[in-house]
């Protein structure tokens, strides 16, 4: 008899384990409506860490995960934390991500990455700070863009030249529609952690392929920011240069510390 319940309190406890509640299924959900392809999730104790795992095979926006799981991957992370409730944002130590590109071919292959909540949480209220700045832009309110920067940046191309920049890439490219968020470029300087909340543009054309992105610095630990903004050219399409992290075609940025 004891034997028997004991089973059965293990069959219940595996699942507790492997099944999700639901604003665990909203956050896959989320993900899944957003990149596409097959998502699948499971829970994992690692070294002490019980960590949320999403799996993501295939997409049907390849573009936004070409650079970096740790880009791509933190607004996946993100995602999940928005619809996780206070209970479970406690309960787990963070996420694990893992993206499978290329399925079925040989070049397939999977990478993966932690993100852990202590750091997610502040990740997590600079983008919706980062959301609501992004769309002075997307407006064309360049004034009012480059105005919301802190602690007395000077922007060394004013308003207008960035206003003339646009000018010209819409008349190659057309209009551009609403930014997409990819993800953070995150980089410390000495003790703070810092992030590039990274929104690209694309044209309305059926490839569907980014034209420019644009990154806003916020210190993501203290949630300050925006310090600055860096856009660059993804270059394809246009006769801007082509996509480049290291030249960008416009950067705008306080003195970080």
């Amino acid at each position: 008899m004891k034997k028997a319940l004991w089973i059965l309190c293990m069959l219940l406890a595996l699942q507790a384990c492997n099944t999700v509640s639901v604003t665990e299924q909203a956050g896959i959900d989320a993900i899944q409506e957003h990149y596409g392809g097959k998502v699948t999730y499971s829970k994992d104790e690692v070294a002490g860490e019980r960590l949320f795992t999403v799996k993501l095979e295939g997409t049907a926006r390849p573009y936004e995960l070409q650079d970096d799981i740790e880009i791509s991957g933190y607004h996946m992370a993100v995602i999940m934390y928005q619809h996780l409730n206070k209970t479970e944002r406690e309960a787990y130590d963070g996420v694990k991500i893992a993206v499978t590109t290329d399925v079925g071919t040989k070049d397939e292959a999977t990478e993966t990455a932690n993100f852990y909540f202590y750091q997610v949480k502040f990740a997590y209220r600079s983008y919706i700070e980062a959301r609501r700045e992004i769309g002075y832009f997307t407006d064309g309110k360049y004034d009012k863009f480059i105005e919301r920067f802190q602690y007395g940046v000077q922007a060394n191309s004013p308003a207008d030249s960035l206003k003339g920049m646009m000018d010209a890439l819409y008349a190659e490219t057309g209009p551009l529609q609403k930014p997409v968020f990819l993800g953070i470029d995150t980089f410390h300087v000495q003790e703070n952690f810092y992030g590039d909340f990274l929104f690209a543009f694309h044209s309305d054309n059926e490839e569907h392929i980014p034209m420019i992105l644009v990154g806003l610095t916020y210190k993501i630990n203290s949630n300050t920011g925006p310090f600055g903004y860096t856009i660059y050219s993804w270059g394809q399409q246009s006769s801007f240069p082509t996509h480049n992290w290291e030249r960008p075609l416009f950067r705008v940025r306080a003195r970080l510390d």
